[in-house]
């Protein structure tokens, strides 16, 4: 079983809250779905998890400040996000992710390899995912960071997508794109083109990572579906 295999077996083992009943298990279900989160993604935000969580903004507040008080997460004020701040796992964070999820994350607790021009995007990514989590349309995912770690050539791969899910009904593999370009770029009919290429590759060959892509906007719910026949 290769990285992304395992990723994708693991990945929604703790994202459910199984016992809403129960107020002695609901917090440490709840724990455990914040550190999975972060540990996956390799960095989130309070509303992230609140909107994942169905929780209130106190609840997510004191769900957050438990977690850091275990000097299990950290937080780091920014400007990118409507949170300024977003969580990272400690040391003593990624170790409680690994055993979570029962894979080697290849974390650091070093905020400067988070890229804050790219945080609203990421996050963006996380809610799509999660919404799909939860409303059980899929059955596994494999982050970013998942398919970089089994890339060779890593942010060069032209396989790397925002993230894979696995369709609940169909079984299939499918590219999640986050459409966060600006103007210019959108304009850009060279981009674009390289952009289409990369999944008509995918497509056609026979290990490609996915069989279909679906494109999403921060400023819109819907997905665009694109696959070739």
């Amino acid at each position: 079983m290769n990285y992304i295999d395992r990723a994708i077996e693991s990945s929604i083992r703790n994202l459910y809250i199984t016992n809403k009943s129960d107020p002695a298990s609901i917090g440490i279900q709840r724990e455990n779905a914040a550190i999975a989160i972060t540990g996956i993604f390799g960095v989130t935000c309070k509303t992230v998890i609140q909107r994942h969580l169905e929780l209130s903004r106190e609840a997510v507040n004191k769900l957050v400040n438990r977690l850091k008080k275990k000097q299990i997460v950290a937080m780091h004020p920014t400007f990118a996000n409507q949170d300024r701040n977003f969580i990272v796992l400690t040391n003593q964070g990624i170790r409680e992710a690994e055993f979570l999820l029962n894979r080697e994350l290849h974390l650091r607790s070093d905020v400067s390899r988070v890229n804050e021009r790219n945080l609203l995007h990421d996050l963006s990514v996380q809610i799509v995912i999660l919404d799909l989590v939860k409303t059980k349309k899929i059955t596994g995912f494999a982050s970013e960071r998942d398919i970089a770690i089994q890339l060779e050539n890593r942010a060069n791969d032209p396989r790397l997508v925002d993230a894979l899910v696995v369709d609940a009904n169909t079984g299939c593999r499918i590219a999640i794109e986050m459409e966060t370009s600006n103007a210019k770029n959108k304009s850009n009919g060279d981009l674009r083109a390289k952009i289409l290429s990369k999944y008509l590759q995918e497509f056609e060959s026979d290990n490609g990572l996915y069989e279909f892509v679906y494109m999403y906007s921060p400023l819109c719910q819907d997905s665009c579906r694109l696959s070739f026949s």
